[in-house]
């Protein structure tokens, strides 16, 4: 859009700064289509162009018109800058993914942290690894990615299928989690999250696996002070409230507003035939919510190669696989200039997120700096130093 455009809708709508985003781009379609097609009635450069039709004819493609013309205004700015962002796509990603390396050398120094192996100073409860799993990009104590730890990660890229690769990790440092889905052997049964492909290739190929083996010393102690002061606190709080009403009131469950709660409630207060219709709204939400393969189609159009689709009795996951086969590709090329601008930026000192300083205010301290009281707490509940010293 340009200035001058910009301007005519800015100064219309500057009056409307209480309506809802929706009828602000009503209101900014509206004021930009009769400019365009006042310009197209009445600017004599388009005369000659449109004395060579009907009247109706003339009328229906200049109201069309204007509506394109409308929808490229208000919408290619946004649309150049989305082109944009996917040619950098998979740069961003493979930038990202590196980090996944350090998430492991941390995840192994959690391991032997927890087994008293090992002291880092800027350490002193468990879950601070988790903080720094968070902010893996300014952890301080991790040393650079050295070209062997990448070559490995290149493998695991280059020989791991996409799900291997892509599949979500809610929490890299997850120690217990990890720790449960190792030592379980029916995995089918397991409500453990399961350890991230990158790390069950690292530890086929190191053999790491073994420090799962390793005992949590250092967790053991920490659950032992929080359960005292978990205790304390739960003595003084029923000394303090069984006579309230409203504490035996709190004694009742909560009533989540689930699937499985809004089925029960329907099947006991409402007709079968809502029911049908409720399952019916959710299949056809489910089709227009479809983002997987919204996003597979946005993949290929934006190719800049094409990109053959395997035939597949369900076309859905043909498509899908075959913009997977290219994200892994497209990884596989860009992951070596990610590494070579990461050495670039350790060399030259430029650092990869906020300082230290601004990650104090993040809420994954306020958690350490609430379990550390906790353990002080306990520590004093059993007549011990308040320090970390055990």
């Amino acid at each position: 859009m340009n200035e001058e455009e910009n301007k005519t809708v800015n100064d219309e709508t500057s009056s409307s700064k209480a309506v809802s985003p929706e009828d602000e781009r009503k209101i900014k379609y509206d004021n930009l289509y009769a400019k365009f097609l006042s310009e197209l009635n009445t600017d004599p450069k388009y005369k000659v162009f449109f004395d060579k039709y009907t009247p109706n004819g003339a009328g229906a493609f200049k109201d069309r018109f204007a509506h394109r013309k409308t929808l490229y205004t208000l919408h290619g700015d946004y649309d150049l800058q989305s082109e944009d962002d996917m040619a950098s796509r998979y740069y961003d990603i493979a930038s990202e993914k590196i980090w996944e390396i350090q998430q492991r050398k941390l995840f192994d120094m959690q391991c032997n942290w927890r087994a008293e192996q090992i002291k880092i100073p800027e350490i002193v409860i468990g879950h601070s690894f988790v903080t720094w799993g968070e902010h893996i990009k300014s952890c301080p104590f991790l040393s650079p990615i050295t070209p062997e730890e990448f070559e490995m990660y290149m493998s695991f890229i280059q020989m791991s299928p996409y799900e291997d690769i892509f599949d979500p990790v809610e929490d890299w440092q997850d120690y217990e989690g990890y720790k449960d889905w190792n030592s379980n052997w029916d995995r089918y049964d397991c409500d453990a999250p399961e350890i991230p492909g990158w790390y069950q290739f690292y530890e086929s190929r190191t053999g790491m696996g073994a420090l799962y083996l390793l005992p949590d010393i250092r967790g053991d102690k920490e659950d032992f002070y929080i359960s005292l002061r978990r205790t304390k606190r739960e003595q003084e709080f029923e000394e303090k409230n069984h006579e309230k009403p409203e504490y035996k009131t709190n004694e009742l469950p909560l009533l989540f507003f689930n699937e499985e709660n809004i089925l029960k409630f329907m099947e006991k207060f409402e007709n079968p035939e809502l029911i049908y219709y409720e399952e019916t709204y959710k299949k056809y939400e489910d089709i227009e919510q479809d983002e997987e393969l919204k996003e597979a189609i946005l993949i290929l159009q934006t190719a800049d190669e094409t990109v053959d689709v395997e035939d597949n009795v369900h076309w859905r996951r043909g498509i899908i696989q075959a913009a997977n086969e290219y994200t892994k590709k497209r990884l596989i090329e860009e992951l070596p200039k990610a590494y070579a601008d990461y050495l670039l930026r350790i060399k030259n000192g430029i650092p990869f997120n906020e300082g230290e300083e601004t990650l104090r205010d993040k809420w994954h301290f306020d958690i350490d700096k609430m379990i550390k009281n906790n353990i002080l707490d306990g520590r004093k509940i059993n007549g011990e130093p308040e320090d970390f010293n055990f």
